[in-house]
């Protein structure tokens, strides 16, 4: 797609024309054949599914799967796509973030490209067909689509239809935009220019509208109806891209798997009381080197701007969520492996309270012991919370509390005196979740008959 029409999703029309039988007279054009493909995978580009299926046609939706889902209904969602691929229609790579593959180093470049593959992959599709965005292009971003394992690359512009066969899969033109100034006469006179000519022609729609259609890029559902009509007047055919291009996807390289361990152990899921060092280990299948890259803060390693790739191993002080992943040197990537550590070293407050301190208490009456407890957790991360105050007399333990008063850190006991008159050590012991713990003062008092 170019710079200026970037903004909203791409159709593309292409025609397939044969070449001209050997002889001495002139031979008949062969029939023309059409490919329709919607770029950007925007919801407008759902409400053309009934006209394809109606006229028995099928695209290619070229989709950016980090986009789906987000901007307040503009992308589609997953489910949205879904209902593109059971009508039968392809669904292409575009990048995850329509992301000019130009202005990237090689290793970002191979991921904007082989990342969203993979995430297609994981959806349940299989993609063979990529459209650069922005419609730029270089020898890099080609090698890195070939090599992700695509089997054609599609700009806009520069051409009225390709020849076929086509002599590069990766560097696929077309005539300029289409917009709703041009209208129904502008989208036929692509075709008849291609039929003329023979070939592969490709018309290119932004986003389909209904009603508001001020974009210079947009294109009138009731004229994109009116020209698949028109096409199917003529007997065109119609065909995805895919199916135009042909030819046998690669066998998908397999993804290097990266473990992680903490302190040379399987790291555990439940909480910690000291820092761990971890160390993250990629294994690649076919044997090629790997580059694991990692963020600490929860964010996407494949994009991030906090990422660092992994060297050394990595000091975790106090609770984080890793995420990790490796690539091998055919750009092939792993989805992103979540890891939480969680650290809490800090022993919690505790204070018993009740009751006061040299409190008398008749053996055989019932008192209400109550302690306060809070976990303050390490390094300002989240604490691993209370688990349980146990209440003591001296060594004996009268009792224990788990579940503090709603919205208090409140934990009490009903006791029942008991044990030999004269002077008593009550304590409380506060224990979080990691194990740390810590005993309060002493409250002394006296049992008495």
């Amino acid at each position: 797609m170019t710079r200026a029409g970037a903004v909203l999703g791409t159709v593309v029309l292409t025609v397939l024309g044969g070449l001209a039988a050997p002889g001495p007279v002139r031979a008949a054009t062969p029939p023309t054949v059409v490919s329709l493909a919607f770029d950007d995978g925007l919801t407008s580009q759902h409400a053309v599914l009934p006209a394809l299926a109606a006229r028995g046609m099928a695209g290619t939706f070229y989709v950016n799967s980090g986009l789906l889902g987000h901007g307040k209904g503009y992308y589609m969602t997953w489910d949205q796509l879904h209902d593109v691929a059971a009508a039968g229609h392809e669904v292409g790579g575009h990048t995850r973030f329509h992301t000019d593959l130009t202005t990237l180093p090689l290793e970002q470049a191979a991921g904007a490209v082989c990342d969203d593959k993979a995430e297609l992959e994981a959806h349940g599709y299989h993609p063979v067909s990529f459209a650069y965005p922005f419609a730029v292009v270089d020898g890099t971003a080609m090698d890195v689509v070939r090599r992700c394992g695509y089997l054609s690359g599609r700009t806009v512009g520069g051409t009225t239809a390709v020849p076929l066969p086509v002599a590069d899969p990766f560097l696929v033109q077309t005539p300029a935009p289409a917009s709703a100034a041009g209208g129904l006469a502008a989208l036929q006179s692509e075709v008849t220019a291609a039929e003329a000519s023979g070939g592969w022609a490709v018309l290119v729609f932004h986003g389909i509208c209904t009603t508001s259609c001020s974009g210079s890029s947009t294109t009138r559902l009731s004229t994109l109806t009116a020209f698949l009509d028109w096409l199917k007047s003529r007997g065109t055919l119609v065909r995805r891209v895919g199916d135009v291009v042909g030819g046998t996807p690669p066998a998908p390289n397999q993804a290097p798997t990266t473990t992680a361990t903490c302190d040379g152990r399987p790291c555990p899921t439940g909480w910690r009381r000291t820092a761990t060092t971890l160390a993250l280990a990629a294994n690649d299948p076919e044997g090629l080197p790997w580059l694991t890259f990692l963020t600490v803060d929860g964010s996407d390693p494949r994009t991030s701007t906090t990422r660092w790739q992994y060297q050394t191993p990595y000091q975790l002080a106090r609770t984080r969520t890793v995420r990790f992943y490796s690539r091998d040197q055919a750009y092939r990537g792993e989805r992103p492996r979540t890891l939480t550590v969680r650290i809490d070293g800090a022993r919690p407050a505790v204070s018993l309270t009740a009751p006061a301190s040299y409190a008398v208490l008749r053996k055989g009456t019932t008192v209400t012991l109550a302690a306060r407890a809070k976990d303050a957790g390490t390094g300002g991360a989240s604490p691993s919370g209370i688990a349980k105050v146990v209440f003591r007399d001296g060594s004996t333990v009268l009792g224990t509390d788990t579940r503090p008063t709603p919205g208090t850190t409140r934990y009490t006991l009903r006791w029942t005196v008991r044990g030999v008159t004269g002077r008593h050590r009550l304590t409380a012991v506060a224990y979080d979740r990691a194990g740390n713990a810590r005993t309060s003062t002493v409250v002394p008092v006296t049992i008495r008959r």
